[in-house]
């Protein structure tokens, strides 16, 4: 079972850091996922908010995740404040990353068959054969009537030499004609080995239609907020308009950590002096 639990980050020692520099969880993407965990992530669910964190911890002492509530504390930056956040543990423990889930592209491994005829061999292309498995699992899911090896090249003078080669070149038997079980897997795997669809059957061929779903990408709703550990009694947020810092208040404040775009004491001060102006202006 992939794992990912809560680890309390140390405090930094600059005098000013980011919001980010609090989170129990990295912040993840579907390769982020992909890349930490070694399989891909569950796919979008249109049900739920964006959530790039997840934690396996609460399920150990859960007896029913759909129902028992954890609660978090997480920075809501519309409001500027930190919001309390309840989830079911089920929730808590399953992320829900937008983008598409990405399925191995198909590519017919290489085969030593050849064709033999009387003027030399010919190399077999590998994508029109496959296993006898694959062959029964397409025609179980078109209702073909029976999988038979087919009989293309084989007349006359010619002859397949397999050369250890175990696939062969299946056909199947739907509505009185012979569909070739090669052509089929590669509609069926167009967008990927193992994604999504269905085959429609009201034509005179079947047709793959994929399923793969709405990735989330554009999803309006705010993202679950990534929880974060509690303000220690030597540190406050700040926020400005060049957004929100956590400053030590045990240290100087005339050098703002590098990297976070803070402003030094003084520079504060001035902005806020002119702010302050604009709006008395404005109110004029």
């Amino acid at each position: 079972m992939i794992q990912s639990n809560p680890i309390t980050p140390e405090q930094p020692k600059e005098a000013r850091y980011p919001l980010s520099s609090l989170q129990l969880f990295a912040r993840l993407t579907r390769a982020a996922y992909l890349q930490l965990f070694g399989a891909q992530a569950p796919p979008w669910d249109k049900s739920r908010p964006i959530k790039r964190w997840f934690d396996t911890s609460v399920l150990v002492d859960s007896q029913d995740p759909e129902n028992d509530i954890v609660t978090y504390e997480g920075w809501d930056e519309r409001a500027k404040k930190m919001k309390r956040i309840a989830l079911t543990v089920r929730d808590a423990a399953t992320p829900n990353l937008p983008g598409l889930v990405s399925y191995p592209k198909y590519a017919a491994s290489p085969t030593p068959a050849v064709l033999v005829g009387p003027t030399g061999s010919t190399p077999v292309p590998a994508d029109y054969l496959c296993t006898r498995a694959e062959a029964e699992a397409v025609c179980k899911a078109i209702e073909g009537a029976k999988v038979s090896e087919a009989a293309t090249f084989v007349a006359g003078p010619f002859r397949f030499e397999w050369n250890g080669e175990t696939r062969r070149q299946y056909v199947i038997e739907w509505r009185g004609q012979l569909l070739d079980v090669g052509a089929l897997l590669k509609q069926e795997y167009a967008n990927g080995v193992g994604a999504p669809g269905h085959w429609d059957l009201a034509g005179t061929t079947p047709v793959w239609v994929s399923d793969v779903q709405d990735n989330g990408e554009q999803d309006p709703r705010p993202e679950v907020l990534i929880p974060m550990r509690k303000l220690l009694t030597n540190e406050r947020i700040d926020c400005t308009p060049f957004g929100c810092v956590v400053i030590r208040v045990d240290l100087s404040q005339d050098q703002p950590a590098a990297g976070t775009g803070a402003l030094t004491q003084e520079q504060d001060q001035r902005l806020r002096a002119i702010e302050s102006g604009v709006n008395r202006l404005l109110q004029q």
